[in-house]
């Protein structure tokens, strides 16, 4: 597993937004959290990656307890989250958005979007045909 939530609790007053949660995600796989409005979502994602202080319970990644740090130190062990409203780099194409997505060796936005290009293009257009989207490489955001 890389990814083990266990009996994970938060609480906003009286109301229990997250309810003691067990999850585990298998490496490799892809995994959806589905809900209605209100049932607690978001809530999980902002406790898993830290942006959010667990009332009980634990997460695993890749078998560490991450319970103790920081945002910033799970986000350099590979998990973070995005959110709903993304906002595109109007001035950036389809593979320059990818590559920044696809960088694992600057933590800098600066660096990434002005950095040395990669060649990723086999990648990108493995993650292109998953979620079906068919347009040039080149197309702007």
């Amino acid at each position: 597993m890389i990814l083990e939530i266990k009996n994970l609790s938060k609480n906003f007053g009286g109301i229990k937004a997250v309810n003691k949660c067990n999850m585990e995600v298998k490496k490799g796989k892809i995994t959806a959290i589905i809900g209605p409005n209100g049932s607690g979502k978001s809530t999980l994602f902002n406790l898993v990656s830290k942006l959010m202080k667990a009332n009980k319970g634990r997460v695993l990644f890749d078998k560490r307890n991450i319970m103790k740090l920081r945002p910033f130190e799970v986000s350099k062990l590979g998990l973070s989250r995005t959110f709903q409203d993304v906002r595109l780099f109007r001035n950036l194409t389809i593979r320059e958005h990818l590559e920044i997505a696809m960088s694992q060796t600057d933590e800098s936005l600066i660096k990434s979007v002005f950095g040395k290009k990669r060649n990723n293009i086999k990648k990108i257009k493995e993650i292109l045909k998953l979620v079906e989207l068919h347009k040039p490489l080149n197309t702007y955001g």
